[in-house]
């Protein structure tokens, strides 16, 4: 039975109309954005191969990887577990998320496969409204950095230049 309901949520989470809407996503923001991964590729492999003023500090290449390893790794270790004892908002899903880990340790490879699918898709369908909630406030960020880079200044992100009310400054 759970099987069952499990399989059919599977197999709509990945029909064809989530893979239509997960593109036409990607293909209306790399519009949207005027191909962000090609304009700025250059900007980006500079800036990840710039060494370092202090010989002490960390490079950008150092900090990509690092982040790059614990988002991957132990970065869903430590966030489950924080999570678990800060609480907060998306804890719940969290835990099941660990749960089903756990759980699917012991489980056949194909019910595994069919949660992780389901999963999946029920990420994508609740990121999909936040971004296009979010891309407006992302837009004018994009546009304050570029203009930025345009002046020949080092971009530095502050929140009133976009219109924020709330002090959220950071690239410093």
């Amino acid at each position: 039975m759970l099987s069952m309901i499990i399989d059919n949520i599977s197999s709509f989470m990945y029909s064809k109309l989530l893979v239509i809407i997960l593109i036409g996503a990607g293909v209306y923001f790399t519009i949207r954005t005027s191909f962000p991964q090609v304009r700025l590729f250059h900007s980006a492999c500079k800036a990840v191969m710039e060494k370092p003023d202090d010989e002490d500090a960390v490079s950008s290449f150092q900090a990509l990887m690092v982040s790059t390893a614990s988002r991957v790794g132990t970065g869903n270790i430590v966030g489950v577990s924080s999570t678990i004892c800060i609480g907060g908002f998306g804890a719940g899903f969290r835990v099941v998320c660990a749960l089903v880990v756990f759980v699917g340790a012991g489980m056949e490879m194909s019910m595994l496969w069919n949660i992780s699918d389901m999963l999946m898709g029920v990420m994508a369908i609740i990121n999909i409204p936040v971004i296009l909630i979010l891309s407006n406030t992302a837009m004018k960020a994009l546009k304050d950095y570029e203009r930025q880079l345009k002046m020949g200044m080092n971009p530095v992100f502050k929140s009133k230049d976009i219109g924020m009310k709330e002090k959220l400054d950071c690239w410093k």
